[in-house]
């Protein structure tokens, strides 16, 4: 079974912003090289545009078209809100981690460990 994997917005930064001094880059950059040879499945809450757009819009304002393009035609898959946080509902009861960590793997490993594996 291919793995699942929800990265957070600051991974999909990674992807478009070239920052060499981002503390994990190279492991974005290789989860993308994962997914794009079909080694992992990519699903992503729905409100992962707001939240990247919003920090190129601030960070790269000139080129925040372009990136926000770029990653748009990835066409991720996105899970909406209602499949989402029936899921999240489930790692808060089992893992006592935060519904918003569950949503976004946000700093929870034990909560990502589980979304990958799920």
């Amino acid at each position: 079974m291919i793995p699942v994997v929800v990265p957070d917005a600051s991974v999909l930064l990674k992807w478009a912003l070239d920052t060499t001094d981002e503390e994990d880059r190279q492991r974005a950059l290789q989860l993308r090289e994962d997914w794009l040879a079909d080694r992992c499945r990519i699903v992503v809450p729905s409100l992962w545009v707001y939240e990247v757009g919003t920090v190129l819009g601030r960070q790269e304002a000139q080129l925040a078209p372009r990136l926000l393009a770029i990653l748009v035609e990835y066409r991720f898959e996105e899970i909406e809100g209602p499949a989402l946080s029936q899921r999240a509902l489930d790692l808060v009861t089992r893992l006592k981690v935060t519904f918003y960590g569950c949503c976004l793997s946000r700093g929870r490993p034990s909560a990502r460990r589980h979304v990958r594996d799920g």
